[in-house]
């Protein structure tokens, strides 16, 4: 039998405590609501349940139970004793930064939002790329689908680029300066 491991995502949750206490529902199980995707049952406050329809069904959460938005919106219920065993509070998630002099430990937001960057600086060098395959002649009027681009400014764009985006990502991991043998004073 093989073991997984479960990936480390982000999810929105609260603990649902059906009370005046409750403050703190969020607007998506405000939204869920007036859907209709989430209902109560119950005479009072004592024995007041919540059904939440999923894909497999209407799921009940009882009061101290969590309620979980999953990574694709989805809305379930979850025991308390599961949800501490398998999520932490995103605050208190750190994840060891890199072996690398100066980088510090992030946490799971920072590195999602570094993630979103790199995806989105890869789909642009490959349209870069695609534009510096381009090296045929020049468009002419027989032949209008056929362009020559310059190499060398597609280059200087694509430096550009990616200096773009390593800086966005320095902005969010703040590496700091490093001590080096022989300083007196902190960096």
């Amino acid at each position: 039998m093989a073991q997984y491991r479960k990936k480390p995502v982000v999810i929105d949750a609260f603990k649902w405590t059906a009370g005046p206490d409750q403050t703190d529902d969020p607007l998506w199980i405000k939204e869920a609501i007036v859907r209709g995707d989430v209902t109560f049952t119950g005479d009072s406050l004592s024995n007041v349940t919540m059904q939440i329809k999923t894909l497999e069904g209407v799921m009940t959460a009882n009061v101290g139970d969590y309620v979980i938005r999953g990574v694709k919106g989805e809305i379930y219920p979850c025991k308390p004793d599961i949800f501490e065993a398998t999520y932490t509070a995103e605050d208190q998630a750190k994840h060891e930064g890199l072996p690398v002099a100066g980088y510090q430990s992030q946490n799971s937001v920072s590195i999602e939002l570094v993630n979103q960057n790199k995806r989105l600086e890869e789909q642009v060098l490959r349209v870069l790329d695609n534009l510096a395959n381009m090296k045929g002649p020049a468009a002419s009027n027989d032949k209008p689908s056929v362009i020559a681009v310059d190499q060398r400014w597609l280059a200087i764009g694509r430096t550009d680029f990616e200096k773009g985006f390593m800086a966005i990502n320095r902005a969010i991991f703040k590496p700091a300066r490093v001590k080096l043998p022989g300083d007196r004073q902190p960096m």
